[in-house]
């Protein structure tokens, strides 16, 4: 994979993450801009640039409104993650989806590792339960 492929590679993967995160577009490119900000010169890696966009994302995403529609881009499996409360959107996606160790995802939303090892298990208790496709349709419909 070339050097080029790869930072693509990355670039969408964290946008992506910030979406899942925000559910707004807008905020995504934002917080991606801040996590390629806060990468330091010395330690530039596409973990990194996750690490760092998770960062911003986490930690400013209430200065911007969520757009449900932005999660009409992706697979209706991805869009119920946008009907999990904040905090178990946040551990299923760093711990799950991303696969951040729990020490490294607690540092993110200031959380205790066992904090974040209740909240992830509560949601993969409550998210079989969330949303149909027909519920997710008609909640699209009217956002």
């Amino acid at each position: 994979m070339t050097d080029q492929s790869k930072w693509s590679k990355a670039l969408e993967e964290a946008f992506l993450a910030a979406l899942l995160l925000t559910s707004s577009s807008k905020a995504a490119e934002a917080f991606l801009r801040g996590g390629i900000a806060g990468l330091e010169s010395d330690d530039i890696s596409s973990d990194n640039l996750l690490l760092e966009t998770a960062k911003a994302t986490i930690e400013r995403r209430t200065e911007f409104r969520e757009e449900p529609e932005a999660l009409s881009m992706l697979p209706f499996e991805l869009w119920r993650l946008s009907l999990l409360a904040p905090s178990g959107r946040d551990c299923f996606l760093l711990r799950i989806l991303i696969g951040l160790a729990a020490e490294v995802c607690a540092g993110i939303p200031r959380r205790s590792v066992l904090e974040i090892d209740d909240i992830l298990c509560a949601t993969l208790q409550d998210l079989p339960s969330i949303g149909t496709r027909d519920e997710c349709q008609l909640g699209r419909s009217f956002a």
